[in-house]
């Protein structure tokens, strides 16, 4: 079976020279000569090739629209369901041929033998897709959506990846935020103890200099009453011993004077003592409102360190909750790239057996072709078909019977297994193949 059928004019055959090299280059078996052997009409010939290739492709010019040959060639290949249509030069709709121009075509009028050619790539992709099996496209088919699949988790793994190292990020700086306002605090907390502290101790000396000050003004007192008490003894003493009308105005002046001398022997003593019981009073009552306010202080600064030590805790539990996910996240985008590597390995393996079976395997005598029968044409007088003999169990034993005749020139191995395990094998010495999935064939170089 031939790979590809070139369909072209006869001028354009140096302009299809190159693509046929390349392709050829890469392996496939191209049909492009229209020389016919002898003994055969070229109709027939033409036939034979087309009915066989895999595809057919049809270059399309100024001349080649004009052909004939050509034309009918494009639309039998466009019936089997195997046109590849290739533009040589730009034509218009006018200028193709009825019912073609709606044939999506490839635009090589200017490739310059470039593989990476957008052109050449659009064309490859489509004899690719003629030439390929459907099993093996539907695998291919298979595996790429499934790679596609697993590159979007991977990016998506990613950008979830990246928003997590932005919250763990900002995470972070929170943190270290809440540290530092913890340092600061923790500080004023400290500061206010010392000033605690230090009014404390102020508040203790105030009231031990208070309790001392009391102590001298109750003495002063004591002394100050001791003194009047002793001053009236006298006075009285002096005013038995006075006569008469002295001792009459005595009597009722010294108990005045006698009175006030009680009753204040030292008032500017008196006055500065009070005035500093009060001053002493007025300090002790400030270094208290000052205490209250330093232990009111404290309390808040507590729990603003509480708080502050909680939303540290919270955003340690957090972060370490980020860290898990992330973790999570990069094992899962691992195992994705675990199964897009073996997605990829996969696809090359199956790219590899395709560029392996698509050309056909040969060996020392015969060309081994997949998926055709062999068919005894009219001229094939040796035909034998024998029952008997011809049950073999591979395509090697059937190959060395052919090969042990010396008028057999092809054979055909039946796919159909036996319960017995072999297969129907049949020799000719003239026969043409056609396609038939239930065969596989050979033929004598």
């Amino acid at each position: 079976m031939t790979d590809i059928f070139f369909s072209y004019s006869s001028a354009d055959r140096d302009r299809v020279r190159p693509i046929r090299d390349a392709l050829v280059a890469q392996g496939f078996e191209v049909f492009w000569d229209q020389q016919v052997p002898s003994g055969m009409d070229w109709d027939t010939w033409i036939r034979q090739h087309l009915a066989k290739s895999r595809c057919a492709m049809a270059f399309w010019s100024a001349t080649s629209v004009s052909s004939d040959n050509v034309r009918h060639e494009a639309t039998v290949a466009k019936q089997q369901g195997k046109l590849i249509s290739v533009l040589l030069e730009p034509l218009t709709a006018e200028q193709f041929p009825m019912g073609l121009y709606a044939q999506q075509a490839a635009n090589l009028s200017g490739w310059n033998g470039d593989y990476g050619h957008d052109e050449w790539r659009k064309f490859r992709r489509e004899f690719e897709a003629k030439l390929t099996p459907l099993w093996v496209r539907r695998q291919i088919d298979e595996l790429e959506a499934e790679l596609v699949g697993e590159r979007s988790r991977r990016e998506g793994a990613e950008r979830r990846d990246k928003v997590l190292q932005t919250q763990i990020a900002k995470e972070a700086e929170v943190q270290q935020y809440l540290k530092e306002e913890r340092d600061i605090a923790l500080d004023e907390v400290a500061a206010l103890k010392a000033t605690v502290e230090e009014l404390t101790r102020a508040r203790s000396e105030a009231q031990a200099k208070q309790a001392e000050n009391q102590q001298g003004l109750k003495r002063q007192l004591d002394k100050s009453r001791s003194i009047g008490v002793t001053l009236s003894l006298l006075v009285i003493a002096a005013a038995v011993a006075t006569v008469g009308f002295w001792t009459y105005q005595l009597i009722w002046s010294a108990p005045a004077s006698l009175s006030a001398a009680t009753t204040d022997p030292a008032p500017e003593q008196l006055a500065a003592i009070k005035e500093e019981a009060q001053r002493q009073a007025k300090a002790t009552a400030y270094v208290e409102t000052k205490l209250k306010a330093a232990e009111a202080e404290l309390q808040r600064q507590a729990e603003a360190a509480g708080d502050a030590d909680a939303k540290r805790k919270a955003a340690e539990a957090e972060q370490q909750r980020l860290r898990d996910e992330v973790q999570r996240q990069t094992k899962a985008a691992a195992d994705a790239d675990t199964k897009r590597r073996a997605a990829e390995a996969e696809q090359q393996r199956l790219a590899a057996a395709l560029s392996q079976s698509t050309p056909a395997a040969t060996n020392k005598l015969f060309e081994i072709r997949r998926d055709m029968e062999a068919k005894a044409t009219t001229r094939d007088v040796n035909y034998r078909r024998d029952l008997r003999s011809a049950l073999i169990r591979s395509m090697d034993e059937c190959e060395q019977k052919c090969t042990q005749s010396a008028s057999c020139n092809a054979f055909t191995l039946s796919k159909t297994v036996f319960l017995t395990g072999e297969r129907q094998c049949y020799l000719f010495s003239d026969a043409e193949l056609v396609p038939n999935s239930n065969f596989d064939s050979g033929v004598r170089k």
